[in-house]
């Protein structure tokens, strides 16, 4: 798999110009950072370091293009992070995304994140006796959504859990946020414009999942990542 990540960015390049991001690209900046919250939670504080761009259109993502961007889904925190960039063209009343290039940026963050404060024992219900949360800024961490303190109260440990450990998916039982059969909102956002529609989840999952949906009208399906019990982001594929 590497080799051919390696064999794709050098394809990439031969064919691409590469161009620095300066303060000019704030338009840029904002939608990886949008990027990176929408994926982590809004509770999350991002800050963008140093872009560079690798497109075949130097023009692209800058003054008033639309642009799409859209982060490695195998991306951790403290580690330079790929974005794929996608043009957005407008087709009469269809939108249609291209991909352009990609972007590579480094980005820091600090978020709230819970922790056990006691011993926790499998079995065992989380609740403020035995969880808080603090701001800390992240590092290996993946691109996925934070749990944040309301989401661990009430669930239960899966495994001895001790004070200090940070708390995660795989370490407690989350209630699912959107169960199958229920209608959310489902959004996508491109350039600071958001358009919604009311679609049925065809899958249950707890918040930072993705799953699949579906337009009861057309039956047709697509994936989205569960942003809250009532909400979803459409991912663009």
């Amino acid at each position: 798999m590497r080799i051919f990540a390696a064999i794709s960015v050098l394809l990439l390049l031969a064919t691409s110009v590469v161009v620095s991001c300066q303060n000019r690209d704030s338009a840029l900046r904002a939608a990886i950072a949008g990027a990176v919250k929408a994926r982590l939670g809004a509770g999350a504080e991002v800050i963008v370091g140093s872009v560079q761009i690798f497109t075949r259109d130097p023009d692209a993502c800058r003054g008033g293009a639309e642009c799409q961007v859209t982060p490695d889904p195998a991306a951790r925190l403290g580690h330079t992070i790929r974005f794929t960039l996608s043009a957005v063209r407008h087709d009469g009343p269809a939108v249609r995304f291209e991909r352009i290039g990609v972007a590579e940026a480094g980005v820091t963050v600090s978020a709230a994140v819970p922790r056990a404060t006691a011993v926790i024992r499998r079995g065992d219900a989380l609740s403020p006796a035995n969880v808080d949360a603090a701001a800390e800024t992240l590092s290996d961490v993946p691109l996925r959504r934070l749990p944040d303190l309301n989401d661990v109260i009430g669930a239960r440990a899966v495994r001895d859990i001790a004070p200090g450990e940070r708390l995660a998916a795989g370490m407690i039982l989350i209630p699912p946020a959107i169960r199958t059969g229920q209608h959310v909102t489902a959004y996508s956002r491109v350039d600071g414009i958001e358009v919604s529609a009311s679609l049925m989840a065809a899958e249950s999952g707890v918040s930072g999942d993705i799953i699949r949906l579906v337009n009861p009208d057309s039956r047709k399906s697509l994936r989205a990542r569960i942003l809250s019990p009532s909400r979803v982001e459409v991912i663009h594929e």
